[in-house]
């Protein structure tokens, strides 16, 4: 039985993400989506933000039928790293969001705000 909250949509695009590490600096890292819900998003990446980490996100969303595309930013807390095994070729991590936004952008635009 599936005992998520919300429904996932399959989303593949490319994000960019920030967090604090131990001393409290800004890292940054880039990867892309997987899937998005209301309440998350996996990032498949190189760079593993620690489990418990608050991650500030940001990706763009363009489809056939908008004639702008979609800017993603969200925050949120890092609940799982997912390291590579042999059945597995990707790394990644999922985020618990706490805050979700849309804006319209231009398309292949993402803000850099990070």
């Amino acid at each position: 039985m599936d005992r998520r909250r919300s429904h996932r949509y399959d989303f593949e695009g490319p994000v960019t993400f920030l967090w604090r590490d131990q001393e409290s600096a800004w890292q940054k890292g880039q990867g892309s989506a997987r899937d998005i819900s209301d309440v998350g998003i996996f990032v498949f990446s190189e760079y593993q933000p620690p489990v418990g980490s608050t991650v500030q996100l940001e990706t763009c969303f363009a489809h056939t039928g908008l004639t702008e595309s979609v800017q993603i930013q969200a925050s949120g807390e890092i609940i799982r790293v997912d390291e590579v095994s042999k059945s597995q070729v990707k790394r990644g991590f999922a985020v618990s969001t706490d805050s979700l936004r849309l804006f319209d952008s231009k398309p292949g635009h993402v803000s850099g705000r990070f």
